[in-house]
């Protein structure tokens, strides 16, 4: 199990979770939240002829089982709606960090989301 806590405070539980996916059933499984991560963002809508704000936020689970998954919520504050929901499941970090890429589209999200485990090196640009 990923370690992720302060040593200090108590083991984590896990806990029943349900991620709602768009056009497809939720995933659900007993787990741990690992890290969470979240950004704000505006942008004009060329059909409403409005700017609107948005928040995409993701979450980052191990299971009971010793999977990894993310769910990723992209919500429309402005109409209070959810734009996307999705939630991807892998057997170890690296392989889930591959696969949320290209839907999250956002690197400093994605190595925040992943900070603090063993694949967040990897996540970060190095400079010498």
């Amino acid at each position: 199990m990923v370690k992720v806590y302060n040593p200090g405070s108590p083991e984590p539980i896990n806990r029943a979770v349900l991620l709602r996916r768009d056009g497809a059933a939720p995933l659900k499984f007993n787990g741990v939240k690992i890290r969470s991560a979240s950004r704000s963002y505006s942008y004009y809508n060329n059909e409403t002829n409005q700017n609107e704000i948005s928040e995409i936020s993701a979450q980052l689970f191990q299971t009971a089982g010793g999977k990894f998954v993310a769910g990723i919520e992209d919500y429309n504050r402005t109409t209070s709606q959810y734009d996307s929901r999705i939630a991807l499941k892998a057997d170890s970090l690296a392989e889930l960090a591959e696969a949320i890429k290209p839907k999250l589209n956002n690197d400093d999200l994605l190595a925040e989301l992943f900070e603090s485990t063993e694949i967040a090196d990897s996540l970060a640009e190095t400079v010498e």
